[in-house]
């Protein structure tokens, strides 16, 4: 039993159908006018770019690499102290705390930020929460104490510095 076209539809024999290099030709012409055609714009008028915000990919990105950066620098940091020898204190444990998140946060913003175009310092206050939510979670996770308000002072001004950093060399 042989099957037959369905009703609506043609039956397409071999020499019938023509040669199909037509149809990729046309299309090929077709994309090589759209090239010509943006390339008669005129190069030598400047071109605005419209700014854009980060987005939530960038914001954790940015929150990462802030987090990552910060804690890495605190454990080296801490571990060169405790093998040299020197007591920690209060005002040690204090700086311990806030400069390294301090240099995370400035770098991770400016990394991210120059991206942005708009909003350094908002961007980078953003980012700089983010870094210490990551904080947050990863302690809690791990059962350790946070250090809690210096961190985030840390991640918070160094975001806020690496906004203004941004803003004062792509602004």
């Amino acid at each position: 039993m042989e099957r037959g076209p369905l009703d609506g539809e043609e039956e397409s024999r071999p020499e019938e159908a023509g040669d199909s290099t037509e149809k990729s030709v046309s299309q090929e012409e077709n994309v090589q006018n759209d090239v010509e055609s943006e390339a008669d714009v005129d190069s030598s008028a400047p071109q605005t770019t419209k700014p854009r915000g980060l987005t939530f990919d960038h914001y954790l990105g940015g929150s990462g690499i802030a987090w990552g950066l910060g804690t890495l620098l605190m454990l080296v940091v801490s571990w060169s102290l405790q093998y040299a020898g020197v007591e920690l204190t209060v005002p040690i444990i204090l700086a311990l705390n806030i400069l390294p998140t301090m240099v995370g946060g400035m770098v991770a913003t400016y990394l991210f930020t120059r991206i942005s175009r708009v909003n350094y310092v908002v961007d980078g206050a953003k980012i700089g929460v983010g870094g210490f939510f990551l904080t947050f979670l990863y302690t809690s996770l791990l059962g350790q104490g946070v250090g809690g308000a210096y961190i985030l002072t840390g991640f918070l001004l160094g975001g806020v510095f690496g906004g203004l950093i941004t803003k004062k060399i792509y602004g």
